[in-house]
């Protein structure tokens, strides 16, 4: 299986950072006979969108869509909306991003599903690698 990422979109102030990324992913060296004839036709669609609020907090959305090509109908498209809030704290000397959220699928597959997800996240923050920027800039 390979994956081809289509499209990477990135906006950020004080205020919001907003994420768009399309990746498709195809089998170019499937077998049919060993795979009961599946191949690998999918797409995945992650929007996020995050407000930052004082005192470290943020609220915002990042849910991921999917469609499977191959599937049957009915079990083609995962639509999930929902929302998050996040804190990032000191543990030690490392900032970590607590992020807890809740996730409802409008369209979900017939067969096997998700209906609806709580997520919990936890993330070191590590500090950037980049000091400046690559291409132009303040």
């Amino acid at each position: 299986m390979a994956a081809l990422e289509a499209l990477q979109l990135f906006a950020s102030d004080d205020r919001f950072d907003s994420l768009d990324v399309a990746r498709f992913f195809f089998g170019f060296a499937d077998r049919p006979d060993r795979n009961a004839g599946r191949t690998t036709s999918k797409l995945s669609l992650l929007y996020a969108l995050t407000f930052n609020l004082p005192n470290a907090w943020q609220v915002g959305l990042n849910p991921t869509m999917s469609y499977n090509r191959k599937a049957t109908r009915g079990n083609k498209w995962n639509v999930p909306v929902g929302v998050f809030g996040a804190k990032t704290i000191k543990i030690g000397r490392v900032p970590v991003n607590i992020k807890l959220g809740l996730e409802y699928s409008v369209v979900s597959p017939d067969d096997f599903g998700k209906v609806a997800q709580f997520r919990v996240q936890v993330t070191p923050v590590i500090p950037g690698l980049v000091k400046s920027p690559i291409f132009g800039g303040k």
